[in-house]
């Protein structure tokens, strides 16, 4: 009976145990993993961290707090040389280190956990499965680079594709697409600077199916949908379309499927002018007002 009631207690105490641990751990939600975070550390314990003096660091970390960020937080992290990049459920953040001591980051008291951004976190599940597939083969990927990347760091991104590569640059970094080898988006994964790699999607033109998925028809190739057969047909309309510019941004020059039916440019935001930096606006304007006139098809004949 004795040995029976310590079991017995024994059990309650360790379901507490693990009830509790669970209660404490959190949770950092990336694309392709979910990363467990234990409580930190006490008061003592981060003291002897920094106290400790390990080396500074430099590179890609995850960093999750115990709460929502403030404006003061964000000032105390960059006071450590952390610079906050991408926003990552729950209370987490990507973030890269310039020569920082990790010990004196985990011993701010509003950070619960900091971790070094692992090479497989950052590529996309279908990409690890291509790879893993034809190791052998060339894939078309594109990927992200964190903002302010060192033009170092960007050649050196650049010189692992083969062939040209598409490069835009945004306030959320630097794009690149392009095709390589699996080993090398492996090397790419590795970077400090990399901070996301998926397969590059396939471009179609989808544009005559998309309006008669919308306006109805009977799906015969060139024919009006049922809306134009009702006299919608946007005569009479002017539509005004605030993106990345228009095709060269002059009238004259105009993309055929435009043409005569752009009447004015307007370049906002300190451009020079309202040509098109990256195909966006002119994609969406083509969209909005293209009349076909190029004939271009697909190859089933939908133009």
């Amino acid at each position: 009976m004795l040995l029976r009631g310590w079991i017995a207690g024994f059990v309650v105490a360790l379901s507490c145990l693990l009830t509790a641990t669970a209660q404490d751990a959190r949770f950092i939600r990336l694309r392709n993993s979910t990363v467990t975070t234990p409580p930190a550390p006490n008061s003592k314990a981060r003291t002897a961290a920094v106290t400790a003096g390990k080396p500074p660091v430099s590179g890609l970390f995850l960093i999750q707090l115990e709460g929502p960020l403030s404006a003061e937080h964000r000032e105390t992290l960059q006071s450590k040389r952390l610079r906050l990049l991408s926003p990552v459920p729950d209370d987490s953040f990507v973030c890269h280190l310039d020569a920082a001591s990790t010990a004196e980051i985990r011993a701010i008291p509003f950070v619960r956990w900091l971790g070094e951004y692992q090479p497989e976190w950052r590529m996309d599940r279908r990409l690890t499965a291509a790879m893993a597939a034809e190791p052998q083969v060339p894939i078309n990927i594109r990927l992200l680079l964190r903002p302010q990347t060192p033009p170092a760091a960007l050649i050196s991104a650049l010189r692992q594709f083969i062939g040209p590569v598409h490069r835009t640059e945004t306030a959320f970094g630097i794009f690149l697409g392009g095709t390589t080898s699996p080993g090398r988006i492996l090397e790419l994964a590795r970077s400090e600077t990399v901070l996301w790699i998926e397969p590059a999607g396939r471009m179609k033109l989808v544009d005559e199916i998309a309006t008669e998925s919308l306006m109805g028809d009977d799906g015969t190739p060139g024919k009006p949908a049922q809306v134009h057969n009702l006299g919608f047909d946007g005569r009479g309309v002017t539509v005004s379309v605030a993106d990345s510019g228009l095709d060269t941004g002059e009238a004259e020059t105009m993309h055929l499927d435009l043409n005569g039916r752009v009447d004015a440019f307007f370049a906002y935001g300190g451009l020079e002018d309202a040509s098109d930096e990256h195909s966006h606006g002119t994609h969406c304007a083509g969209i909005v007002a293209g009349s076909g006139a190029i004939d271009t098809q697909d190859s089933n004949g939908y133009l």
